[in-house]
């Protein structure tokens, strides 16, 4: 749970990085976007920052805070009119008054499955190249958090993860064990993952490149704006945007990952209540072990499952791959790959 003096910390820290020197270079930022062969999501940022210092194992904590000011220290691009040309077909949006552009377009031309390539370019000839995931035929979709159920975090404790934020990077930053073959089995290259988390579109890169480092399979990431600095909202960030994957792909059934940390067991259970034909189970790793929390979650869980989902509240990614594979979701075979990574 976040508290004042939580918060406060952070407004400090983060008021701090905004107030430091900083150079100005323009920047296209997109975000990994998704949709089917009829329909396109697609997000991303127009703001001047800093460039970034490559990052290693070892790089010092002065170069991955230097690298963490960068991203904070960003100055947004509002009213910016921002172009997206896939195929033959181009979308336009304009930027909002913290630099971001959101596209949702129905596509005359229908795309091919799998990753699709698309053009952005502002009107002072700035372009970069973005990709959207176009989804179809898959045998189901999952949706997980981050923090605390792909990467070790310590989300419950808000100054903590700050922290952690600032003065480490992609190489050093920690992922569950398993959570790659578990990730993978459930993948199998071609059911989409989707990652929403209240982690900030600040490190949205960081967050990429750690799940290419660790092997984690690739999809559209939804992150939080903390520019408000709305750290208590983390349960209607996420149900918008769960909602939107689930509307986007109405035939589709999807599996719910979270932990017990913060409130995804309570923002699934809503998910489930709204959506119950379209969940196949729902996976909550235990990070928060306690009578207290557990009893909590159990509920949760009981509820969930008098819905007719399957609800398991898991010490690890062999639980879950266990649990999986009784339900059919995984192979015999995509186990035993769990298994051997939980043993290194």
């Amino acid at each position: 749970m976040v508290t004042r003096t939580e918060e406060a910390d952070v407004q400090r820290i983060i008021k701090l990085l905004k107030k430091l020197p900083r150079r100005r270079p323009l920047q296209l930022v997109p975000y990994r976007g998704f949709g089917t062969p009829t329909t396109l999501h697609l997000r991303g940022r127009v703001l001047l920052a800093f460039n970034l210092l490559p990052a290693s194992k070892e790089s010092s904590r002065w170069r991955n805070f230097r690298n963490m000011w960068a991203r904070f220290a960003s100055d947004e691009i509002r009213g910016v009119q921002v172009s997206a040309t896939i195929g033959n077909q181009t979308f336009h949006a304009e930027t909002d008054s913290e630099g971001f552009y959101d596209i949702h377009a129905h596509l005359p031309d229908p795309l091919p499955p799998g990753w699709q390539f698309v053009t952005l370019e502002l009107e002072d000839g700035t372009e970069c190249r973005g990709e959207v995931l176009v989804s179809d035929n898959a045998d189901f979709g999952i949706i997980s958090d981050l923090d605390d159920t792909v990467l070790q975090t310590g989300a419950t404790a808000i100054f903590r993860m700050v922290m952690m934020i600032i003065f480490s990077n992609a190489h050093t930053r920690l992922p569950f064990k398993g959570v790659s073959s578990l990730y993978h089995a459930f993948h199998t290259e071609k059911n989409p993952i989707f990652y929403v988390s209240g982690s900030p579109w600040n490190i949205y890169d960081l967050l990429a490149e750690f799940m290419d480092i660790n092997q984690i399979p690739r999809g559209p990431m939804v992150l939080k704006d903390w520019g408000a600095l709305n750290l208590k909202n983390q349960k209607g960030h996420k149900l918008r945007f769960i909602r939107e994957i689930l509307n986007t792909y109405p035939d589709l059934p999807f599996l719910l990952i979270g932990d017990s940390g913060e409130k995804d067991p309570e923002i699934y259970q809503q998910i489930v209540q709204e959506f119950p034909r379209q969940i196949k189970a729902v996976y909550i790793r235990n990070v928060t072990p306690g009578p207290e929390r557990e009893k909590a979650v159990e509920t949760i869980a009981h509820h969930v499952q008098g819905l007719g989902v399957p609800f398991l509240l898991a010490r690890d990614s062999l639980e879950v791959a266990l649990h999986a594979c009784s339900l059919g979701l995984i192979k015999q075979e995509e186990l035993q790959t769990v298994q051997t990574h939980m043993q290194k």
